[in-house]
């Protein structure tokens, strides 16, 4: 998995090199300073039979990707207007994968569109270039 953003929200992209089913997608993002908020970017979940496809290595737009399953929690916020650095929470669930992720100490001003940030704190061009274990 790896992070970025379209259109000054919160991305990410999976990397697993097809496609991840699932019906339940959960998304949050947490200020590390400041006031040190958390949000429920976007929470979805659909019946064992609502699946969704996630395609890989391609991001995902929160409002679109997921257009199928019941959304339960959306909140649009703008990356350019949190305080940084951020912790970004991903947990996926479906049939059968799971991937429950964080993304911690994310400085906000290296989120931008075409850079991916991997687990690792590492950014590159490539969405799925990390290496793996």
């Amino acid at each position: 998995m790896s992070i970025t953003v379209v259109g000054d929200r919160i991305s990410w992209v999976q990397c697993l090199g097809r496609d991840l089913t699932v019906n339940y997608v959960s998304t949050r993002l947490r200020e590390q300073s400041g006031a040190e908020r958390e949000w429920a970017l976007y929470t979805a979940e659909g019946d064992p039979d609502e699946l969704i496809e996630i395609p890989s290595g391609v991001p995902v737009n929160l409002a679109e990707s997921f257009k199928g399953l019941p959304v339960l929690h959306e909140n649009d916020i703008a990356v350019s207007k949190v305080d940084g650095p951020v912790t970004v929470y991903l947990r996926l669930l479906g049939p059968e994968d799971g991937v429950e992720m964080a993304f911690r100490s994310i400085d906000t001003t290296s989120l931008v569109e075409g850079k991916y940030i991997y687990y690792s704190g590492e950014m590159s061009d490539e969405p799925c270039g990390m290496e793996r274990e």
